[in-house]
Formats: structure tokens, C-alpha cells, sequence
């Protein structure tokens, strides 16, 4: 089975705020960002079945792409930062900020999770994606996704992870075999 892993294109909200499951809105360059998807992506790709995560800006791409009759799935949404979302990086108290990024895998956001459980979810999508018999699946989601699921892929610590870089837009084609799974990080 071959899996493309694509990310959406930017979003409106710059770097300075913290977002995740929160529903934002694409960037004003996405018609530009996402011909650039476009055209990386097979000439075939309306063909693919595809799992979407439920948030819009996932769903816009799909559709844009052409994948039709997709099925969204809400283990793809993005992780959640909990209390932190649309705040401003700065405003978040230091203290948190400090206990999560020292222990981001186990460190539960105030009214969020932690990663590891995050994760658990994403691992259970990848089990049942896998279990489809279908020759090629395209899966649209956001970066947190992306990150854990090639992360088990690749047999990385999720604390190793975000060494990874997915850009928005970025496509990771991931071949699944009987004897060994082989990534293909297509990114830009």
C-alpha cells in the first residue's frame, strides 16, 4: 500500500500564536499554495481513497485537491493544546511553557493531554489505515499527525520527532510492505 501524507498550507495565525485543534482559517496565499501541492502530487490523485482530518483547513485542501468521497476521521485532528489555544506564545505562563517543553511527550497541557495519549490515537488510525485493502490511500492532517505517525514508522523517540521538519504543504509518501515499511519524505 502506498500512503501520501499531506500536510495543509498555511494558515492565517502567525507563529506568535498557539494553535492546534482550534479551527483557523488559511492563509490568503492558499489558491497559490495549493496549486503548489497540486502539482507534486500524482496526476491521479482524485483516484485515491482518502481518510481527511475534520478541520477545515484539511477539508478545503481535499476537496481542492479533487480527492472525492473522503472520509474524515477525528483521530487526524491536531493535537490539542487545551487551555493555551489562540493565546499568544507569550501569554502562556512560563512555568507550563517550561514543563512542557522539557517533557513534551508526557506533560499534560492544562485542559489538554499529553502527547504520548495523543499519539495512542494517531497509532490506532495507522492500524486500521494499514488494514484496508486498497493499493494507495492519500490521509490529509496537520503536522502533529504527520510527525507521530513517521515517527513510528521510523522508530524514533517522540522526543526526536520534531527534528523532522514537515512544511505546510509538505507530502511524505510512505510505502507499506509485508516484510518492511519504506518513507519517502517528498516535502518541497
Amino acid at each position: 500500500m502506498e500512503v501520501l501524507l499531506i500536510r495543509h498550507t498555511r494558515v492565517k495565525p502567525d507563529r506568535s500564536i498557539c494553535y492546534g485543534s482550534s479551527d483557523v482559517e488559511l492563509a490568503d496565499t492558499y489558491p497559490e499554495d495549493m496549486a503548489d501541492v497540486k502539482k507534486r502530487l500524482p496526476g491521479d490523485i482524485a483516484e485515491y481513497p482518502a481518510r481527511v482530518s475534520p478541520l477545515t483547513r484539511c477539508q478545503i485542501l481535499a476537496r481542492d485537491l479533487g480527492l472525492r468521497d473522503f472520509v474524515t476521521d477525528d483521530r487526524l485532528r491536531e493535537f490539542s493544546f487545551g487551555d493555551w489555544e489562540m493565546k499568544p506564545w507569550a501569554e502562556i505562563t512560563p512555568g507550563d511553557l517550561k514543563g512542557w517543553f522539557e517533557d513534551m511527550t508526557n506533560y499534560p497541557i492544562p485542559g489538554g493531554i499529553a502527547l504520548r495519549e495523543f499519539a495512542e490515537g494517531c497509532a490506532a488510525f495507522w492500524k486500521d489505515l494499514t488494514e484496508l485493502r486498497v493499493e494507495r490511500v492519500a490521509v490529509v492532517a496537520h503536522t502533529a499527525v504527520i510527525h507521530v505517525l513517521l515517527a513510528h514508522l521510523l522508530n524514533m523517540p517522540f522526543e526526536k520527532m520534531f527534528t523532522l521538519h514537515i512544511d505546510y504543504g509538505g507530502i511524505s509518501k510512505v510505502t507499506v510492505g509485508r516484510k518492511r515499511t519504506v518513507v519517502d519524505y517528498v516535502n518541497r
